[in-house]
């Protein structure tokens, strides 16, 4: 008896190819893939461990127009700061400009007028001026038109300094001093020869203000 194709049997009106038969315990081999043999990669330039990548040129640092290089000491120090280059004196904090706000001292008038602000008073006037202690430090005014000389065998006070800026500031003038003093200002101060004590060359500005490292010295800072 014969049966009808069945769709599974069928396929575009063709019957299908019955399976391979399995005779004999043995499989028929399906088709192989082509075989691709492997490539080798082109030689590198540099072969590792046996020759060296070529030296990076060193390229030094330009400083930018207007900028200061920096100091061989490393960071700049803040100026509020003690830290200084090593072999620098470092001033007592009421001497640095500061702490200007700290007094008052009108240096027409002897040390005993200075008023302390709130927080600060005359114990100050007895402390060390620099650390370390120096028997001398000198002071100049006016672009070095006027050098101030303080000194103490026993190490040089904020007393010292206050003391000996009323003391030189009040005597005469020299007359070269009238003189420098005038170009600094860029005026004329007072005719050479003229009796002018040396305070009278900073008026207006007479109070201290603070010092400041200058060269081997301090340089005076002065406000009105």
């Amino acid at each position: 008896m014969q049966y009808p194709p069945t769709p599974s049997s069928t396929r575009s009106g063709r019957a299908l190819a019955p399976a391979p038969s399995r005779a004999g315990g043995h499989s028929s081999a399906t088709p192989s893939a082509p075989y691709m043999s492997s490539r080798d990669l082109p030689p590198t330039p540099y072969t590792p461990g046996t020759a060296q990548l070529p030296a990076t040129p060193y390229m030094s640092t330009i400083p930018l127009p207007g900028m200061q290089p920096l100091p061989p000491f490393g960071l700049l120090t803040p100026p509020a700061s003690p830290a200084r280059p090593r072999g620098q004196l470092v001033l007592h904090h009421i001497l640095s400009p500061q702490y200007a706000a700290a007094l008052h001292f009108d240096m027409r008038y002897p040390i005993e007028h200075i008023r302390f602000a709130p927080g600060y008073d005359a114990s100050l006037l007895d402390a060390l001026a620099t650390n370390p202690p120096v028997g001398q430090l000198q002071i100049v005014v006016f672009f070095d038109t006027i050098r101030i000389n303080v000194s103490n065998q026993r190490g040089v006070t904020v007393r010292d300094v206050f003391h000996r800026l009323y003391r030189e500031l009040s005597k005469c003038a020299e007359p070269v001093e009238v003189m420098r003093a005038g170009q600094a200002k860029g005026v004329q101060t007072a005719a050479p020869g003229h009796a002018v004590r040396r305070i009278d060359l900073l008026a207006p500005s007479v109070v201290f203000a603070g010092l400041c490292h200058s060269g081997e010295g301090f340089s005076l800072i002065v406000r009105a």
